[in-house]
């Protein structure tokens, strides 16, 4: 029997193109999009506390000083913060994209996206999901997973065909330090309305 097969490795992801792979993937993509991209270094500053509005007006959500912007690397329309100083060639960190056209509810999304990643993204565990409100009333999804050495976070809505996810992640051994600080800020995720953010 004759197939393409294609598993997908976190030291080689291509970038390129992420709205195929998030249509394909779902949350799990996003991740491995981000791994190499944030990666590679970070730092922390004092700053005052505010409330991300997303430049396309999909979402916001609060960011607390210590979290370090960064574009390197980072595809078009993700937003993604360093949350930690680096350790081992690695920094922790937190990015939020959204992309359009999703054509599915939360539930289809959630179920597509654990069981593509069970079957393209090597090293995958799922360790557990649930579901909350956030303040404004928005219902999320909240995911724990492991690949490999790293561990991740994702919170992901939808509104108006739009897809919104927030992920955390770090190093193993570094995840249960640092989620106690992290979540809380990704449970601020509020879903906006995209369209009242054009012309």
């Amino acid at each position: 029997m004759a197939h393409h097969e294609k598993r997908w490795h976190t030291g080689s992801i291509d970038i390129s193109n992420p709205p195929w792979a998030l249509r394909t993937m779902g949350l799990v993509a996003l991740l491995m999009l981000l791994v190499g991209a944030l990666g590679a270094c970070g730092s922390s500053a004092e700053a005052t506390e505010e409330v991300f509005t997303d430049p396309g007006g999909a979402y916001r959500m609060l960011v607390p000083p210590k979290w370090e912007p960064t574009t390197a690397g980072v595809p078009p329309g993700v937003e993604g913060w360093y949350v930690d100083l680096p350790r081992n060639g690695f920094a922790a960190n937190v990015n939020v994209m959204d992309s359009a056209g999703v054509g599915m509810d939360l539930e289809e999304y959630m179920s597509m996206s654990v069981e593509n990643a069970h079957e393209q993204v090597d090293g995958f565990v799922l360790l557990s999901q649930d579901r909350f409100n956030n303040p404004s009333g928005d219902e999320l999804a909240v995911m724990e997973y492991r690949l490999d050495d790293l561990r991740a976070l994702g919170v992901v809505g939808i509104r108006d065909d739009h897809v919104v996810v927030a992920t955390f992640v770090s190093r193993e051994e570094d995840f249960y330090g640092l989620r106690p600080e992290v979540e809380p800020y990704l449970r601020t995720l509020e879903l906006l309305d995209p369209s009242a953010a054009v012309g």
